[in-house]
C-alpha cells in the first residue's frame, strides 16, 4: 500500500513577491488526486478485510457443526456402551 502524500508547494520569485498559482493549484490536485488513491486502496483493503472475516465465520460454524456431530455420536456410543455393559453382566456367573 502507498502511502505518500504530497503537499502543496508555492514558488516564489525571491524579491519580487510574485507566486505561481498555477503552481499552487498543480500541487494541490496532485495532492488531492493521491489522497483519493490512498482513501481508494484504504477502502479496497477493508473490503478484503470483510471478506476475510466472513470465511473465518463460515469456517468457525463449520467447524461447531463438526463438534454439535461428535456430541451426539460420543452420546450415542455411551448409551450403547452401557447397553453392553448391562448385557455382559447377566452372563458372569
Amino acid at each position: 500500500m502507498r502511502t505518500k502524500i504530497l503537499l502543496p508547494v508555492a514558488v516564489a520569485v525571491v524579491g519580487t513577491g510574485v507566486v505561481s498559482w498555477t503552481g499552487i493549484a498543480a500541487a494541490r490536485s496532485a495532492t488531492t488526486a493521491e489522497m483519493q488513491r490512498n482513501v481508494d486502496d484504504t477502502a479496497a483493503s477493508a473490503a478484503e478485510i470483510a471478506v476475510n472475516v466472513t470465511a473465518i465465520a463460515d469456517a468457525a460454524s463449520a467447524g461447531k457443526a463438526t463438534v454439535d456431530a461428535s456430541h451426539g455420536s460420543v452420546a450415542t456410543l455411551a448409551e450403547l456402551s452401557g447397553d453392553l455393559r448391562r448385557t455382559v453382566q447377566r452372563f458372569r456367573y
